[in-house]
């Protein structure tokens, strides 16, 4: 935890652990990945919790039905009880500015997408929490194993947890592969 707040990353890929994420198009997908990234970046800069800076059902419903024009947004803004109707500028920033990055996004798991591929990853990680005596989540939550499916060892996986699991769960991603590091 210390090595990961050392490196001050922010998290790269932060709309696709929501459900509500697998419903929108892929326009939908991109708006909502700027404005959660903002919103980390400011939340981390204030010093405040995300969700205090935007929350998740408002940032998709923005991402959902984008408003038309920086009006709309704080005329939406303060039709919400809970949004920051002061940071209405740079939130219409942040929706409409394209990430340099965001066409690289991995495709968001529908209910059903390789659901078995995630049971064995999840059992593979409590057969092993269970031998070293860890409570279950200390090793790796389900938010963590995802990005594995995609080929991706996430930043939350490294150091102890990457030397632990990878031995045991390299057979188990795609193709047999190793995943590469989260960047």
């Amino acid at each position: 935890m210390v090595a990961n707040a050392e490196r001050d990353e922010l998290e790269r890929w932060p709309h696709l652990p929501l459900r509500a994420a697998q419903y929108l198009d892929t326009a939908g997908q991109r708006r909502l990945l700027r404005l959660l990234r903002w919103r980390d970046a400011h939340a981390r800069d204030s010093d405040r919790p995300r969700s205090w800076i935007l929350d998740n059902e408002l940032a998709v419903a923005l991402a959902r039905t984008p408003p038309a024009d920086p009006l709309a947004l704080q005329a939406r803004l303060e039709a919400e009880p809970k949004a920051p109707r002061k940071l209405g500028a740079p939130l219409w920033q942040a929706l409409t500015t394209p990430l340099p990055d965001e066409h690289d996004a991995p495709p968001i798991r529908g209910e059903d997408r390789d659901k078995q591929a995630m049971r064995k990853l999840q059992d593979a990680v409590a057969a092993l929490s269970a031998e070293l005596g860890l409570p279950d989540g200390v090793l790796a939550s389900r938010r963590w194993l995802e990005p594995l499916l995609d080929g991706e060892w996430p930043a939350g996986l490294a150091g102890w947890r990457r030397a632990l699991l990878e031995p045991r769960l390299a057979a188990l991603l795609p193709s047999g592969r190793t995943a590469s590091t989260s960047v």
